[in-house]
């Protein structure tokens, strides 16, 4: 290792990666119909690429407006999509066959939030009566609470009606934020606003909590917010757990640059949110755990915000806060039977639709009957199911540390949250079609061109309709999608999204491809403008090859 602030060899043109530059007069906003081939084709529909002499929007129409309003025309085409399933109910295996399947609709018949008595928000969450993340299953109950259960007709498609507005708010909020944290390429918004998984994922549940969620906690860290972000994200991963990896993302970046205590504050505030979810909503979690929790924020806050004096007491705090939550773990009989009834749980979880995990039982179910041997395979059983996950996590964490430390230049901050959620979205024991969703912001801020989103994408819309035929072949074979042939989906869709993960990887390596830190305009670049604490920081620590 090097340590001390020893600059990396192989310069980019402007310092270690490139010079900060604030959109202004003259560092105008990139318009993509210039540099991105594809878009540069599209748009001769509406007049051909911007010129050289267009002046940077102002007013209404700027990005962040004309953005919002195509994601809320994509979001209602994604309500039309569904339209069979609105007019005809969500019954089975009809949704199947129409593709217009939704755990929002399914969920509340299913989980009693239709009934008259209901329950309330600890008992729905707490006691996963709504079978989803405790966040997620708040903002179910939350919303639920404007629906009449006396018409039970009605209701279901009352609440899924409700639900795709408030999923709606929540995609316009995470464009805008996403354009304020691209900087010069607010456009890039672009691969969240106008991604067809809007229109075929964005209402099968309410996974856009966990992308606004997200783009937040991005947001925040760009403008020096580690505790924002850290809380930001502590929430995100209560809403879609697999967020959780972009922790150790982040916390690699910030050792490599020196930057411990903005690390030490990121992971303390997302770690408190994560418990602190739980002790609202989950019942068991003893008062150890809270007061742990309650210590690690206090200490948070006095080291960002307190006098210097007070800095040292409030570090004090924050390991004690630490160890006590550790120790509340192992000690307390209520909150150790909390946290193995949740790991037994998942531990019992075989592989499900979408799992890589899922190929060697597909590849049995289509054995050719000729043949007197076949490859070894069969079913995997949960045990094993579980030991491959967990081993694939470690070996994403630990290549992806690797990386960070070992790549000439420094990552930037969205390259290393792509591969990390690509690398967990692909070892996980479900990969419903909601979790692409997760991979928008990312691709966002990382410059990928639309041809690579889009070939990913067609991946993604291919298996939507694939899984959905397969799914009803259970009550009809004749219709449905054979094994052999949901085999090749899978393993197409599986591909695009590692496709996805190895353009971060390429510009990992090799950032003189990376149109952040080398713009096609020929102005400056940026080293990491979601970096915040990051940008423009010189190595305290990286391997040397």
């Amino acid at each position: 290792m090097s340590q001390g602030g020893a600059e990396p060899q192989g310069e980019l043109p402007c310092g270690s990666g490139g010079c900060a530059a604030p959109v202004g007069p003259l560092h105008p906003v990139i318009a993509p119909s210039r540099h991105d081939p594809l878009v540069r084709m599209t748009s001769q529909v509406l007049g051909g690429p911007a010129g050289s002499r267009l002046a940077t929007a102002r007013g209404f129409w700027r990005a962040g407006t004309v953005l919002v309003l195509l994601a809320m025309a994509l979001m209602s085409l994604g309500i039309v999509e569904r339209q069979h399933c609105r007019a005809e109910g969500w019954s089975e295996p009809d949704m199947f066959w129409h593709a217009c399947y939704s755990d929002i609709a399914v969920v509340y018949t299913g989980s009693g939030l239709s009934q008259p008595d209901s329950p309330d928000l600890r008992t729905a969450v707490g006691n996963s009566a709504i079978d989803q993340p405790p966040l997620a299953a708040a903002a179910m109950w939350l919303v639920s609470q404007a629906i009449d259960p006396e018409r039970p007709g009605s209701a279901p498609r009352r609440f899924f009606d409700l639900s795709a507005i408030a999923l709606a708010a929540c995609l316009a909020a995470a464009v805008i934020m996403l354009g304020l944290a691209a900087g010069r390429r607010r456009w890039d918004a672009a691969h969240l606003a106008l991604s067809p998984l809007i229109v075929t994922a964005g209402l099968v549940n309410y996974q856009m909590v966990a992308v606004v969620l997200l783009v937040g906690s991005l947001l925040a860290w760009s403008r020096y917010r580690p505790q924002l972000s850290g809380m930001l994200l502590g929430a995100a991963a209560c809403t879609a757990p697999s967020l959780a990896a972009l922790g150790v993302g982040i916390v690699a970046l910030s050792l490599r640059a020196g930057r411990r205590v903005e690390a030490a504050l990121f992971v303390a505030t997302g770690t408190a949110t994560w418990f602190a979810v739980r002790i609202v909503f989950k019942p068991g979690v003893g008062t150890q755990t809270l007061a742990a929790t309650a210590g690690m924020l206090v200490g948070a806050f006095l080291m960002s915000r307190a006098p210097r004096a007070l800095r040292a007491a409030g570090a004090a705090l924050l390991a004690l806060g630490a160890v006590g939550v550790l120790f509340a773990y192992v000690s307390e009989s209520a909150t150790k039977d909390a946290v193995l009834r949740s790991w037994d749980a998942w531990r019992a979880q075989t592989a499900s639709y979408g799992s890589p995990w899922m190929i060697p039982q597909l590849m049995d179910r289509n054995r050719p009957g000729a043949l007197g041997s076949w490859f070894p395979s069969g079913p995997l059983s949960a045990g094993t199911v579980t030991a491959v996950t967990v081993f694939g996590l470690v070996v994403v964490l630990f290549g992806v540390v690797f990386l960070v430390f070992s790549a000439q230049h420094r990552p930037r901050v969205a390259h290393v949250a792509l591969v990390l959620t690509v690398g967990t979205i692909l070892v996980s024991k479900s990969v419903p079609v909601q979790a692409s969703l997760l991979l928008l912001p990312m691709v966002a801020l990382s410059g990928l061109r639309w041809r690579d989103h889009l070939l990913w994408a067609t991946t993604e819309i291919i298996y939507f309709v694939s899984i959905w035929i397969y799914i009803a072949g259970s009550w009809d074979q004749n219709r449905g999608l054979p094994a052999g042939l949901y085999l090749i989906v899978l393993v197409l869709r599986l591909a695009g999204i590692a496709w996805i993960g190895v353009q971060g990887i390429r510009a990992i390596l090799d950032p003189h491809r990376d149109p952040v830190r080398l713009p096609e305009d020929d102005l400056d670049g940026r080293d990491d403008p979601q970096g915040g604490p990051l940008d423009e920081a010189s190595d305290a620590l990286r391997f040397v090859s």
